[in-house]
């Protein structure tokens, strides 16, 4: 073997390597997106939730009304894109003075899903003065596996200090759709 076709093998070598190399993904090396950050996902949490608080605003007979939709797809595709990071973002917003962030956090939880929602929602459940929000966590807590919501479920059904609160949990205990109200 004479040394210019061993250099040149060696070179080959040397760029198919590289080629390799250059191909594996490492996070955070050479301008590859790791993830939003905690001050990312918390500012565009927070987008979504005041656009999900803006609805629309009509006057019926002299009285000021509030109408909302359901949150748009994008946000909520956002939301669980983030998902267990958007968990303390979405839970500060059960210790909101306003109701209405209190129930859009509630709701976004549930929409997020799963056990990592159990922990913030049964905080409504036993922490949350206005009953419509304790049903409204109540209804979202079954998007998370029953084996770990049945025991909050029943104990509600059981003790809640309020009849409509008991009579949504045992609906849901009975498996049947919680009526509005």
């Amino acid at each position: 073997m004479n040394v210019s076709s061993g250099s040149a093998f060696g070179r080959s070598i040397f760029l198919i390597l590289g080629l390799i190399l250059s191909s594996i993904s490492v996070p955070g090396v050479a301008g590859q997106k790791v993830g939003p950050s905690k001050a990312e996902v918390r500012q565009k949490v927070a987008a979504i939730i005041r656009e999900r608080l803006r609805g629309t605003v009509t006057v019926v007979n002299g009285v000021e009304v509030q109408t909302q939709t359901p949150p748009s797809p994008k946000a909520v595709e956002t939301v669980r894109q983030f998902g267990d990071e958007a968990v303390p973002v979405l839970e500060s917003y059960l210790r909101s003075r306003n109701p209405r962030e209190r129930a859009a956090g509630i709701e976004f939880l549930g929409l997020l899903g799963g056990r990592r929602i159990v922990g913030p929602l049964q905080k409504v459940m036993t922490s949350e003065k206005e009953s419509y929000l304790r049903i409204l966590a109540l209804r979202w807590i079954t998007t998370a596996p029953p084996e770990f919501t049945i025991k909050i479920i029943r104990e509600a059904a059981r003790s809640d200090s309020d009849k409509q609160v008991r009579e949504a949990a045992q609906t849901l205990l009975n498996g049947l759709p919680v009526k509005a109200g």
